[in-house]
């Protein structure tokens, strides 16, 4: 009897999930010479930390690739490829001097700012829509309001003052008064324009009887359908007595 055959996960390598600079940089701490890691690929590389597996990394000697590469760009006018993010190791300049400690960074002690006061409304205290609030509840007019606010804060939009006023008093909306109101001015059609629309009318009066006719010839074709059920019905019944 045949059985069926376990499909084999391909094997994983220690190196399948590295990337080429990771594998570098391991090369590097277990002794390979400078100029053999500039000219291997990934497969020489991950063969010389195989056969050096037993070697102590030693993570000093990539600042000294580093330090050696750069100097070797920089002899033959490859200044621009001189980049803190090509370094195998990111070291700042006071380590690359000699120190091999990283100083460490004052930290700015910030000052706890007091919460600032807020008022009835819940509102912060001292603001454009504080003192708004402020105004609506005491019962001033909007344009009143819009005056005071606009003395004390020049850079208060209308707007906002008037979103904050109906806020203030729960308002929707604001009736215009009758003199700011567009008077609506009724356009006068052309002949041209009124004969295009008595057309238009026709059509959409066609259109729609034509689908009303339609609708009733279905209607009418779905009763005969039944009619025709109930007498082929009736026949087969009248069959079996006999």
């Amino acid at each position: 009897m045949a059985t069926d055959k376990k499909q084999q996960k391909p094997a994983r390598y220690w190196h399948s999930e590295l990337k080429y600079r990771d594998i570098k940089k391991m090369a590097i701490e277990r002794g390979m010479p400078f100029p053999e890691v500039v000219s291997s690929d990934f497969y020489s590389l991950v063969s010389f930390i195989d056969s050096e597996r037993a070697q102590k990394p030693n993570p000093d000697l990539v600042l000294q690739f580093d330090l050696w590469l750069e100097g070797i760009l920089k002899e033959r006018g490859a200044d621009y490829l001189v980049k803190p993010s090509l370094r195998l190791s990111y070291v700042s300049d006071e380590m690359r001097e000699g120190s091999k400690e990283k100083p460490a960074k004052e930290k700015k002690v910030k000052e706890k700012k007091p919460p600032r006061e807020r008022d009835s409304n819940n509102l912060l205290k001292g603001t454009k829509k504080s003192y708004t609030f402020e105004l609506a509840k005491k019962g001033y007019s909007l344009d009143r309001i819009k005056r005071r606010v606009l003395k004390k804060f020049p850079e208060a939009s209308e707007k906002s003052i008037i979103i904050w006023y109906r806020q203030a008093l729960g308002i929707k909306h604001i009736a215009k008064p009758k003199e700011e109101r567009k008077p609506r001015v009724k356009k006068e059609k052309t002949p041209e324009q009124i004969k295009a629309s008595r057309l238009r009318a026709r059509e959409r009066k066609k259109e729609r009887a034509l689908l009303r006719k339609q609708a009733n010839e279905r209607t009418e074709a779905y009763r005969e359908s039944l009619n025709k059920k109930k007498r082929n019905g009736k026949r087969k019944k009248k069959a079996k007595a006999i």
